[in-house]
């Protein structure tokens, strides 16, 4: 804890006696898990305090309403816990009504967390306004000493509250913040937890949640260099604190693992950071200018296509995917491990593995872990990689269809390539061709039918990259079959994946799904029937 003392003018008692009157022994925590009326019967319950006739600074236990609102025809009425008149910190209850409840508590029933048991002696000169000046004021200071901003201070706020710290111990403090504006036009929004007696600072923070446009190079020196932010490509969206930024918001962190194995406290991760509109790529690494930068900024181009696209998190509830850089040392590969996305650095046949399309094919491995939870070997694992396969082209058709100044930067051609790898490889092919799979050695069918020059059966069927090919040549003459609607074509491969496909899918039972939903989907049997026959699959159904 960081301690800073200010201070205490015209206050006609002693500090030790301040310490004395604003904390107390430790509280019961008590967590509810949908209680009933009864359970809270020594809390008087108050709609509105300004109308109540309960005298909310005399009572010990209150909880008063804060807000009211429905989900799904249920109706929920949140309720923040009160101590003599002051708001406890985060303890709140929620009552939940069912839909034909006329909003009675008696029969509400009730989650949260309550601190039971509160005995503090609250000192009324803590309270004065001119008390609550002094301790604005003393936020003010350490504000600019901490950050050494001269621009208006405006907004300011100060609110006694009761702060329980670690040990479960209560503690009379002030919850302070006010607004800071910047130059470039952004904005902070400081936080102050302080002690009301000894200004023990428990906790600061800035609570601008929006992020911060900026620039930074991207590319490698296939691709030739560009810079997020300019020449049509989108800025870094970051999230800024003071004058940090940092690679990581509500979808996705960036981590780099400084060329060391990827080893994680999932719970505690330092996203890759620089000093604000100063991103010059620091992390520049065999030929690519920063990985960082570029696996940051597709990463969430993947999961924004998720979302916009198809209304869909990479994960059941949302939570962000975890990125590693420069894992390992000439790494040349890529990877997911089932908690985190690992990204070598490359070596001599490939620059860095943060591509778009290598964004989106190993982030859909998570997506698959999910929901069709495909097995990693045989046919399944042919699917699975497939799959990944699919959602990289859809990457790249996102990009195409809602920037394509950006896709032609990036690609440097302003149509579809159907190539998998071509911008990492610093050879002459890529890594797959997904209309033309064979060309670089994987299968194209799965029974040998004409035109297929290498089938499933000549392949080893544990070579799941190689068998891939498979259905990804039917996800390719699906999408011609939709006038190379790739969105359209890839939504069909997704509701099968997620409707239908099992962990140990086969060739024919996955086709089998892609069948029915795509003839819900108003499209003629014949045609999907047509799309497999070519690539020597029948489906199962």
């Amino acid at each position: 804890m960081m301690v800073f003392k200010r201070m205490l003018k015209n206050i006609p008692f002693s500090v030790g006696l301040l310490l004395i009157a604003t904390s107390s022994a430790a509280i019961d925590d008590v967590r509810l898990e949908m209680v009933n009326h009864k359970s809270l019967k020594e809390f008087t319950f108050i709609d509105d305090r300004n109308e109540s006739d309960e005298n909310i600074d005399l009572l010990d236990k209150s909880l008063v309403k804060s807000r009211e609102f429905s989900i799904e025809g249920n109706k929920y009425i949140r309720y923040q816990q009160y101590y003599k008149g002051i708001q406890v910190l985060g303890r709140d209850v929620v009552a939940h009504f069912s839909d034909d409840e006329q909003m009675d508590l008696t029969k509400a029933e009730f989650s949260g967390k309550l601190a039971k048991e509160i005995n503090l002696p609250i000192d009324s000169v803590m309270l004065t306004n001119e008390y609550r000046m002094e301790i604005e004021q003393f936020a003010r200071n350490n504000f600019l000493e901490k950050v050494g901003t001269k621009n208006d201070i405006k907004d300011p706020d100060n609110q006694p509250i009761i702060w329980i710290d670690s040990d479960q111990t209560p503690h009379l403090s002030y919850q302070v913040s006010f607004r800071v504006g910047a130059p470039d036009g952004s904005e902070m929004w400081p936080h102050y937890l302080i002690d009301a007696a000894d200004s023990s600072i428990y906790h600061y923070w800035d609570n601008v949640k929006t992020s911060h446009k900026d620039k930074g190079p991207g590319g490698n020196r296939k691709t030739g260099r560009y810079v997020y932010g300019e020449d049509g490509l989108p800025f870094l969206q970051v999230e800024r604190n003071q004058n940090v930024c940092q690679l990581f918001n509500i979808n996705l962190i960036v981590v780099s693992m400084n060329n060391q194995a990827p080893q994680v406290n999932l719970k505690k991760v330092t996203p890759v950071y620089y000093e604000c509109n100063n991103n010059l790529g620091s992390d520049a690494i065999n030929g690519a200018y920063s990985p960082s930068n570029d696996a940051y900024m597709f990463g969430d181009m993947v999961v924004s296509m998720y979302k916009r696209w198809y209304g869909l998190t990479l994960f059941g509830a949302h939570q962000p995917i975890l990125l590693l850089t420069h894992v390992g040392v000439n790494y040349q590969n890529a990877s997911w491990n089932g908690q985190f996305v690992s990204l070598g650095d490359g070596g001599r046949r490939f620059y860095p593995f943060t591509s778009l399309a290598l964004l989106a094919h190993e982030m859909t491995h998570a997506f698959t872990q999910y929901h069709a939870g495909l097995f990693g070997f045989g046919q399944s694992g042919s699917l699975n990689e497939s799959f990944s396969d699919m959602a990289a082209m859809t990457a790249k058709y996102f990009l195409l269809k809602n920037n394509p100044e950006a896709y032609k930067s990036i690609y440097g051609q302003s149509h579809l390539t159907w190539l998998f790898g071509e911008q990492i490889s610093k050879m002459r092919y890529p890594l797959r061709s997904i209309n033309q799979p064979s060309k670089y050695g994987s299968a194209e069918c799965y029974r040998r039918v004409s035109g297929c020059s290498i089938s499933f059966k000549d392949i080893s069927e544990n070579n799941v990259h190689a068998g891939s090919g498979v259905f990804n040549k039917a996800f390719y003459e699906l999408a011609m079959v939709l006038n190379g609607d790739v969105k359209r074509a890839f939504e069909l491969m997704l509701k099968a994946h997620i409707l239908h496909w099992t962990a140990n899918s086969t060739f024919s039972g996955a086709a089998c799904g892609v069948k029915l939903v795509a003839i819900r989907d108003g499209i003629s049997e014949s045609k999907i029937n047509s799309i497999f026959k070519s690539v020597g699959v029948t489906p199962g159904c």
